[in-house]
């Protein structure tokens, strides 16, 4: 089902929202939210409000003028608002260019991107803004992929003995437990059916191989084949239990509603405005 969320539809009476109300509402749900990293929308041009020639280089706008607001916080845990950046072509961080070729949501990262003069890793969650069937920007919520590591070393499945994985649609690691330093790496290596999982239209699979018992699930983004999130829960033999399947499952629930909390949280909480 796709989503549509838009900022313009959100009125107090019949006044719609003006860019500085909108930007507030995505500053509140960073500052609500400590996992979240940023909180950003994107607009195309003079589709906020059609006034973009007025906003030219202003706070949070860039030189096109255009409604980007982008919060996060500063080294002393402040909020900090910027224009995004790097979303004009091709080749650029796909966070516009995906959800706007594609009008659906989806999962893109992690990537390198350069906030208050840091290079940090970054997961984002980003759903087009669609208004009578017609484009008109992206909003998203990032999350480091430090904050998604924690997250996953904090579950110790297992007493810790499980790996658990998540991947993305670029056969990366997104995270993965005990072992931050293969993020942004490929898992073709350690996944000889990865291939073969990705196309099965089993919900969850599960199999065992050299000790381990492997239970993986394909979670696709908007009904988007091409845009999707793989967890992978290993369990060695020794600790596998009569009910390690349903541990299992607990497992990954959690991790993919940890996952997916960005996305929804940010429909539910502008679905109040």
């Amino acid at each position: 089902k796709d989503l549509a969320i838009t900022l313009t539809v959100r009125r107090n009476g019949t006044r719609i929202l003006n860019r500085d109300e909108a930007s507030e509402i995505l500053k509140t749900v960073l500052l609500d939210n400590p996992s979240f990293f940023a909180v950003y929308t994107l607009w195309e041009p003079d589709q906020f409000d059609g006034s973009d020639s007025s906003w030219i280089n202003t706070r949070g706008h860039d030189d096109t003028g255009r409604f980007m607001p982008c919060w996060t916080l500063d080294t002393n845990g402040e909020p900090f608002i910027e224009p995004l950046t790097n979303y004009k072509a091709e080749g650029d961080i796909d966070n516009y260019i995906v959800p706007r070729q594609a009008n659906k949501p989806a999962v893109i990262g992690p990537y390198e991107y350069l906030v208050l003069g840091r290079e940090v890793e970054i997961l984002s969650f980003v759903a087009p803004i669609i208004e009578n069937v017609e484009f008109k920007g992206i909003i998203g919520v990032d999350i480091t992929a430090d904050e998604l590591q924690i997250m996953l070393d904090n579950l110790e499945a297992f007493d810790g003995k499980a790996v658990i994985s998540i991947i993305n649609s670029n056969f990366e690691y997104v995270a993965i437990s005990g072992n931050p330093g293969k993020t942004g790496s490929s898992a073709l290596d350690d996944y000889d059916d990865l291939q073969q999982i990705i196309n099965s239209e089993e919900g969850i699979i599960f199999d065992y191989e050299d000790g381990w018992l492997n239970c993986h699930y394909l979670l696709s983004i908007g009904e988007l084949s091409e845009s999707w999130i793989m967890v992978s829960v290993r369990v060695p033999e020794e600790i596998i239990f009569s009910d390690a399947k349903a541990q299992i499952w607990k497992v990954i629930l959690t991790a993919v509603i940890l996952l997916l909390a960005s996305m929804i949280f940010i429909i539910l909480v502008l679905g109040r405005y």
